[in-house]
């Protein structure tokens, strides 16, 4: 039985740490989105396609 605590104490960490870095995935995610959605209204401005074929 103490092995599974050990385990557990061990492993209690590494699931936190997995939970943060969702978190920050997310806010990622968004800053992604309003980055692609910039570069493609600066190729439009220019009179370039919207799209990412440089």
């Amino acid at each position: 039985m103490w092995d599974v605590y050990e385990e557990y104490l061990i492993f209690k960490p590494i699931k936190d740490g997995f939970e943060d870095w969702e978190r920050d995935s997310d806010t990622y995610d968004g800053m992604r989105d309003q980055m692609a959605n910039r570069i493609l209204k600066g190729r439009r401005l220019h009179g370039e396609p919207e799209d990412f074929n440089f």
